[in-house]
């Protein structure tokens, strides 16, 4: 299963322990973590600047995420009519990266119009299932609450203290 992490739960993954950083460990052990140009410039930029990382360290990150596939930038959106501008082009490049699955904590990703996103079905996400993937994961986050996802039937959504992530399929984009 190719598997795309949002900026946001890779900046959460790479400076705190917790969800985003189990569920990154996780991915890696079972299936691949897939990126793009885009999405490794953003890093870089919000690691540097919001996460104060080392030049050294935001290095050593990129080229560990540049030993998985990066999709280059892509050259046009999907036009899915989501509100932030920057989503469509993290979006379209999870697409374009040939994603099974989209993770994301930007809820602003889940207000797609046309088209709309595909629910997780019952099987072939992430092994088992998006929800049994959860629930793997569940064992090994402590305090950690599978929450339905009673708005939208195209996600599956976890919380672990105050962090939350969407998974999101893409199957039969």
């Amino acid at each position: 299963m190719r598997v795309f992490f949002d900026t946001n739960v890779l900046v959460s993954a790479f400076l705190a322990r917790g969800l985003c950083a189990d569920l990154l460990r996780l991915v890696l052990s079972e299936h691949t973590v897939v990126s793009s140009e885009m999405l490794l410039a953003e890093l870089r930029d919000v690691l540097s600047r919001k996460g104060r990382l080392p030049a050294a360290q935001i290095e050593a990150i990129e080229a560990f995420l540049r030993d998985q596939p990066v999709a280059p930038r892509p050259q046009q959106t999907l036009q899915l009519g989501l509100v932030n501008a920057d989503d469509e082009w993290v979006l379209t490049s999870a697409v374009l990266a040939e994603a099974d699955v989209f993770v994301s904590g930007d809820q602003g990703v889940l207000t797609c119009i046309q088209p709309p996103l595909p629910p997780v079905q019952s099987t072939g996400v992430l092994g088992t299932s998006a929800s049994g993937w959860m629930s793997r994961a569940d064992e090994q986050c402590v305090g950690h609450n599978r929450l339905s996802a009673a708005s939208s039937p195209s996600v599956t959504a976890a919380r672990k203290g105050r962090s939350r992530v969407s998974i999101v399929s893409l199957i039969r984009w």
